[in-house]
């Protein structure tokens, strides 16, 4: 059903990445990630993010939570900032030693 609503707003997933989908709004290039039920926007301002949710609320039954910046997606760390975005697992890999640390080294 969410593959319906992106295509019919302008999305297309990618030739190699189905998942990925690209779509030109407002004459900028917009990426949306589709993972289940979770879905990551990248956009470049915050004006086009909200056109994208607009559309995308326009074909729902509720409204899209807009939480912003991402911080963590998909068990992966993300930090951005107006240089870089850096993506790691850190937090994963935190808790995948907190878990099996002691297993471990017996």
């Amino acid at each position: 059903y969410s593959d319906k609503i992106l295509r019919q707003i302008g999305f297309k997933p990618t030739t190699h990445e189905p998942c990925l989908y690209s779509g030109i709004i407002d004459n900028e290039r917009v990426l949306l990630m589709k993972q289940v039920d979770d879905f990551a926007l990248s956009a470049p301002s915050e004006r086009i993010a909200n056109l994208v949710y607009d559309a995308i609320d326009e074909h729902i039954t509720f409204p899209i939570k807009r939480l912003g910046l991402a911080t963590l997606f998909n068990g992966l760390d993300v930090d951005q900032t107006a240089e870089y975005i850096k993506i790691s697992a850190e937090s994963f890999l935190d808790k995948i030693m907190e878990n099996h640390l002691a297993k471990w080294i017996k």
